[in-house]
């Protein structure tokens, strides 16, 4: 065997050397001239002959020879481990053969004098600025570690166990002894999937020469990013985490008083690192520069493969921190993005709620469901809370965990949890509160006075998602000014951003800020907000409403209903209204819960309620309809507003006319019509008439539909309201079909058709062009049917109507079923049928069905067609649809075939 110090010494700075490739440079001429001289030494000591000496000096040679050809092939493997290959190597510099013919025996003596000149030489050329300084200097470090491990040796016999490991990491090429170790391992419950996240970024790196891997994991306070990043250096340490610096910055960090401390000097944190790499204090130079200079050359030198800089504070922190070294991860913590760095972030948020219930279930097995959700509801799903929290439960075994909950529950509705009264809370798990609260506490604390503003009026206003369009309301400035604030907000991990263009608070971070809004916000600052933000969603829902052909004015004020809407409208309009009903739909339901505190509010609130009550039924938000259409109702019934209760009553015949409740809707219609020939509001009377129409159509009272549609298509010709008498005239046009009429069918939609286009009312043209291309169906004008079909589909899709794009797949798929393209019809039918279910459309979901049944027996699969044509059948029945017996039959003839 070879001795120790061979083996901790020389392999490991051939190692450094060599162990990537074997290319001519300086410092490798330098190391075989350096290994020649030592030969010729080794040889001039052992040998007591010339022939001896050159016997032994050949010996040698032959080797460095092989030992040459060796190392210029070695490449990691899986585990990256080149010491290992290269120490076989040169293990086998000396064989028994070699010695024997060499006629010298003692292995071990010819090694270590070998070692011994190796070392000698190597100082010759190592002289300050020779090509082999770095690599004396490493053998004299590595020989004063080796002391140092003996003498530890003497005073405690379990260090040997401790020394023995250290060779092994010393072997792996690793060279900086222990003066850096990781922390401690931690739980760290629901983060797999990030871990593998992480690390298959890593896996992916392909290096570039200056440019390390950099990973920012940034993300709320409490978290768990110093965590998730210690637990990937661990993974990727090499020498069971002493070659992995764990730096703390301390950006982060309040005095007991909850001050923000300043934040670690970055040029004492260069000094202290370069003294761990063992430079001594006395030369560490004062440039910050030079000491980045020097830090990157020690990141190099001693091969650390991954260094953490945790809980920076901004992007100055950590610049003279980076490696340049392309072989070294940089994982950087922060509450911050550090976008300045350009590396890649990865933004670390809360467990999901099933890992939060797995994890306190998994605490206490015992404990009910019930209580498990409720207690992972009420820590937010926040890692700093539910370590807390399970600390309680492991140290409290007998208390139950509904107990638990409700105590949680009262530490959080403390209001002001960071005043000092909180120090005197006789809980268990008032540690929980301040441990949470300082953290967001030093994250607020930073925030310049117009962000804190912004959060704060943000969290007082109705609804949780923020916007850029309520901020700039609420602050009085433009969308652009405030959609850079809420990018800071999320920047800074206090807001989280979601689909659209909206933000979001963390749980525990809304409650927080609710405390500091209560003492930042004054009564009056925040009723000049709050008027704003009204005034502002109430404009924006009149707009939202003309441009989706759903004016509010028009079910409250006497007059043309085609007159009130905006003409000509184009895709890109529609479009733009569609997103910002999406954006704000939230904001806008969240304001009709507030109790408006005058006139002024009242008048704003109600038209965002009778602005958007219609939109949001075609997109499928139906109850969200109903509730705009109930506080229509409610207010006018308040106020005696007559007009107002009819408009009200009127949307929610729409809302049970789609959910196929035809006893409720016709109550609603009625009232409402009732309410209109009082007031001699015409209008109003035709919009009634036209809703009873439609009720009584879906209920095949196809009689009473006709004469309620004449009579409202009578009274909007009289006013010159083109776009009611079209939507009579289709009325009319579905009554005549199903009563198999289809000539006079064609007549009313054509002319309506014709009407609708004048006006330029693409929704209104897509329910004609529906019409005509059921009658070609009908007809078994199957490429006709096609078309038009396609052509409603695009405008129903353009104009945002959910129900006309369900109906109008349905259809396509009846073409594509009748042309033999089953799978094609198969996905049409289950596209509409998903459709009609988001908007609780029960009776054209059972139409849907009844279709990929047809396709299913089509395809001879009486087991799916039965399946299908049951549920459609149930349907039907529940609804007193005649269908329920066409699907009857359907059924009756597949008699017991299987599949």
């Amino acid at each position: 065997m070879l001795p120790e110090l061979l083996t901790e010494g020389l392999l490991q700075a051939l190692t450094a050397i060599f162990g990537d490739r074997m290319r001519p440079n300086p410092v490798t001429r330098a190391m075989k001239s350096a290994l020649s001289e030592a030969i010729k030494r080794t040889a001039q000591e052992l040998g007591s002959s010339e022939a001896e000496r050159a016997a032994i000096a050949e010996l040698l040679r032959r080797r460095l020879r092989g030992l040459d050809a060796r190392t210029a092939a070695i490449t990691p493997d899986v585990d990256g481990d080149v010491s290992r290959t290269l120490t076989t190597a040169v293990t086998h510099w000396v064989s028994a053969e070699d010695t024997a013919r060499a006629e010298y025996t003692d292995v071990e003596a010819m090694i270590t004098a070998l070692d011994r000149n190796i070392r000698v030489a190597v100082a010759g050329h190592g002289k300050p600025g020779g090509p082999l300084e770095s690599f004396h200097d490493r053998l004299i470090a590595t020989s004063r570690h080796r002391e140092q491990l003996d003498a530890v040796d003497a005073v405690r016999s379990d260090v040997a166990e401790f020394s023995r490991r250290m060779d092994e990491r010393l072997q792996q090429g690793w060279l900086s002894g222990d003066l850096f170790a990781l922390p401690a391992s931690g739980e760290m419950a629901g983060r797999d999937e990030d871990l593998r996240t992480l690390l298959d970024l890593v896996a992916a790196y392909e290096p570039v020469p200056g440019r390390p891997l950099m990973i920012v994991i940034h993300g709320m306070p409490g978290v768990g990013k110093s965590t998730l990043a210690t637990e990937l250096a661990w993974r990727l340490s090499r020498a069971q985490g002493f070659d992995v610096p764990f730096v703390a910055l301390h950006g982060w960090e309040a005095d007991p008083s909850g001050e923000l401390l300043p934040p670690a000097d970055p040029t004492s944190v260069l000094g202290e690192l370069l003294v761990a790499c063992g430079a001594a204090t006395d030369n560490v130079v004062a440039s910050p520069a030079m000491r980045a200079n020097a830090w990157r050359s020690e990141v190099v030198r001693h091969g650390f493969p991954v260094v953490i800089l945790d809980n920076a504070r901004d992007e100055r922190q950590v610049r003279d921190l980076l490696p340049s070294s392309s072989n070294c991860l940089v994982l950087i913590t922060s509450r911050d993005r550090l976008s300045g760095l350009r590396a890649h972030e990865y933004r670390l948020r809360t467990l999901s709620t099933r890992d939060t219930r797995r994890i306190l279930a998994e605490a206490r097995p015992t404990a009910t469901p019930e209580a498990v959700n409720r207690l992972a509801a009420l820590t937010a799903e926040l890692p700093l809370a539910i370590d807390i929290v399970l600390a309680t439960l492991r140290r409290y075994e007998d208390l139950p965990v509904s107990d638990i909950a409700t105590e949680l529950a009262e530490v959080w509705a403390i209001r002001g949890a960071t005043d000092p009264s909180l120090a005197g809370l006789e809980s268990p798990l008032a540690p929980a509160a301040k441990a949470v609260w300082a953290a967001f506490d030093m994250s607020y604390r930073r925030l310049r006075d117009m962000e804190r503003r912004a959060l704060c009026l943000l969290v007082r206003k109705p609804g949780r998602t923020a916007s850029a369009f309520a901020l700039a309301a609420l602050l009085g400035t433009t969308e652009a000014r405030a959609r850079l604030l809420l990018a800071e907000l999320a920047a800074a991990n206090l807001l989280e951003s979601h689909p659209g263009a909206t933000w979001r608070f963390h749980n525990l971070i809304a409650v927080y800020v609710k405390e500091r809004a209560a003492t930042d916000i004054d009564d009056e600052l925040w009723r000049q907000a709050a008027g704003r933000l009204r005034a502002a969603q109430a404009a924006v829902a009149t707009t939202i409403a003309g441009h989706l052909h759903s004016s509010p004015y028009a079910l409250v004020h006497p007059g043309p209903s085609n007159g009130e809407r905006t003409s000509d409208v184009d895709g890109e309009a529609v479009a733009g209204a569609l997103r910002r009903l999406a954006d704000e739909r939230e904001n806008l339901l969240a304001a009709l819960t507030v109790e408006p505190t005058d006139d002024k509010a009242r008048t704003a609130l109600t038209t965002i309620a009778l602005s958007v009550g219609g939109p949001l039924q075609n997109l499928g938000f139906t109850d969200d309809a109903e509730t705009c259409h109930r506080f229509v109702l409610a207010t006018g019934t308040s106020l005696g507003d007559e007009r107002g209760q009819a408009a009200g009553l009127v949307g929610l015949g729409n809302v049970a006319r789609l959910r196929d409740q035809y006893a409720e809707a016709t109550g609603y219609y009625g009232r409402a019509v009732a309410i209109y020939r009082d007031l001699d509001d015409r209008f109003g009377i035709a919009r009634g008439l036209t809703g009873l129409g439609h009720v009584a159509r879906l209920n095949e009272r196809y009689g009473d539909a006709g004469v309620h549609f004449v009579e409202a298509q009578a009274i909007y010709r009289e006013a010159g309201d083109t776009e009611g008498e079209a939507g009579c005239l289709t009325g009319l046009g579905e009554v005549a079909m199903m009563c198999g009429d289809l000539t006079g069918a064609t007549t009313h939609y054509e002319r309506a058709l014709d009407m609708y286009r004048d006006d330029g009312d693409r929704r209104g043209e897509a329910e004609s062009l529906w019409g005509l291309a059921e009658l070609a169906r009908l007809r078994e004008r199957w490429p006709e049917a096609g078309t038009l079909y396609e052509r409603s589909h695009g405008l129903y899709r353009e104009a945002g109507d959910l129900l006309g794009e369900a109906d109008s797949l349905r259809g396509m798929g009846e073409v594509a079923r009748a042309d033999g393209r089953y799978d094609e019809a198969a996905d049409l039918f289950a596209r509409g049928r998903a459709l009609h279910r988001r908007l609780g459309d029960r009776i054209g979901e059972a139409d849907a069905l009844r279709g990929l049944g047809d396709v299913a027996r089509d395809r001879t699969e009486p087991a799916a067609a039965r399946e299908y044509w049951t549920e459609a059948a149930r349907i039907y029945v529940a609804i007193g649809s005649s269908f329920a017996d066409v699907v009857g039959a359907s059924l009756s003839t597949l008699g017991e075939e299987s599949d």
